[in-house]
């Protein structure tokens, strides 16, 4: 394993080293902390105070869950963030200092330039293990608008009970290499054609596991995970179309 599973580097401030767990594996989380001085690491800010008590900023539900555990193997005071206004501080943090950090993404990558300014307002589609919609109008200003509870979870959830496969690294290498057009029935398997009488390309999805309804391709599973990883995706990004023409966004 990587020593840090993310860097961030920008001009003009300290590199950031991100290291990221599963939430289920806090022995770790605290073993990695006791083995380090964690004083310049996003994920957990460890400051000293003056009378010698260290403060842990935690976020999301483990913030909660583990705040005893915590609080016990650490000695320290657990010093709890609101979660969507983490997300939207690291989020003005990435686009105010870390380069091409914007960009759209059509037939080709278009890198945003400009104040960070004349991106708002946007719409943050936080995918963990379900989805939450945060408008963010101002580098001070957000709000949740909406949420979804098909996100990350549901796809490992289906990876374990599918193909007993439950690390997130080793599916995303699998859905690569799959193909859900041996599970999902497409476009022309209705029509038979290149395009639907409505203008539907050939191989946009009809219905998701519509072939294995017939037992069609489910003989070897972990040839076609990507039609999981596929639900997943086009669920969050149809939500997320939505609520963007809803939000102004």
């Amino acid at each position: 394993m990587r020593r840090y599973s993310l860097l961030v580097e920008a001009t003009g401030i300290p590199t950031c080293y991100l290291r990221k767990y599963k939430t289920s594996s806090v022995e770790q989380i605290i073993e990695f902390i006791k083995g380090t001085k964690p004083i310049s690491l996003l994920c957990a800010v460890v400051n000293k105070l003056l009378d010698g008590c260290q403060v842990l900023y935690a976020t999301g539900g483990g913030a909660y869950k583990y705040e005893a555990v915590l609080k016990k193997e650490l000695n320290v005071e657990i010093k709890k963030v609101d979660e969507m206004r983490a997300v939207q501080l690291g989020l003005t943090f990435v686009l105010e200092k870390v380069k091409d950090s914007a960009f759209s993404f059509l037939s080709e990558c278009k890198y945003l330039s400009g104040e960070i300014g004349d991106l708002w307002p946007l719409l943050v589609v936080n995918v963990g293990s379900g989805v939450s919609m945060i408008k963010v109008s101002g580098a001070n200003s957000f709000e949740r608008v909406s949420g979804s509870m098909i996100g990350g979870g549901t796809l490992m959830g289906l990876a374990n009970m599918l193909i007993g496969i439950n690390d997130f690294e080793e599916l995303f290498e699998l859905s690569k290499k799959g193909d859900n057009a041996k599970v999902d029935m497409m476009v022309r398997d209705l029509y038979g054609q290149t395009t639907s009488p409505y203008g539907l390309q050939a191989d946009i999805i009809s219905s998701s596991f519509g072939k294995a309804a017939s037992g069609v391709g489910i003989k070897r599973r972990k040839s076609f995970f990507e039609s999981p990883s596929k639900v997943t995706i086009d669920q969050t990004t149809d939500f997320r179309f939505v609520f963007a023409r809803q939000t102004g966004t």
